[in-house]
C-alpha cells in the first residue's frame, strides 16, 4: 500500500524549510494524505499551518511526513495514547495538547 492511503496511524510532522527544526506530532483515523493536506491548508487549527503562515515557510505536502506508528485496528483510544507517548519520546516544538491522553504517571 501506497504511504498515501496509509491510515489509523501516528505521524511526525516536519517544517520542510531547511534549517527549520519546528515539527508536531499527531494521530489519524484517515488517510495521511488527507491529515497532510488538513496541515497544509483546510485545518486553521493546525500548529503546522499556523507556523506556516506566522514564518513563511513552506507549506508542507506529503514528503515532510513520517508514519511513527500504525496498526491500532480503529481504537482511537490505543492510537491517541501511542501519540501522547511519542510525543513525550520525540518532544516536536509544535504541539500543544489540549485533547491529549493525560500520562501523569509518566511526568
Amino acid at each position: 500500500m501506497n504511504k498515501q492511503h496509509k491510515h489509523d496511524l501516528v505521524y511526525l510532522g516536519e517544517c520542510p524549510t531547511s534549517g527549520c527544526i519546528e515539527n508536531y506530532i499527531g494521530e489519524t483515523e484517515r488517510r495521511i494524505n488527507e491529515r497532510v493536506i488538513d496541515h497544509a491548508c483546510r485545518d486553521k487549527k493546525s500548529h503546522l499551518l499556523k507556523h506556516h503562515h506566522n514564518t513563511n515557510h513552506d507549506s508542507v505536502d506529503l514528503n515532510n511526513f513520517r508514519i511513527l506508528h500504525k496498526g491500532y485496528n480503529n481504537n482511537t483510544f490505543k492510537r491517541r495514547v501511542s501519540e501522547a507517548l511519542f510525543v513525550k519520546q520525540y518532544r516536536p516544538t509544535l504541539n500543544v495538547q489540549e485533547k491529549s491522553v493525560p500520562l501523569h504517571l509518566f511526568n
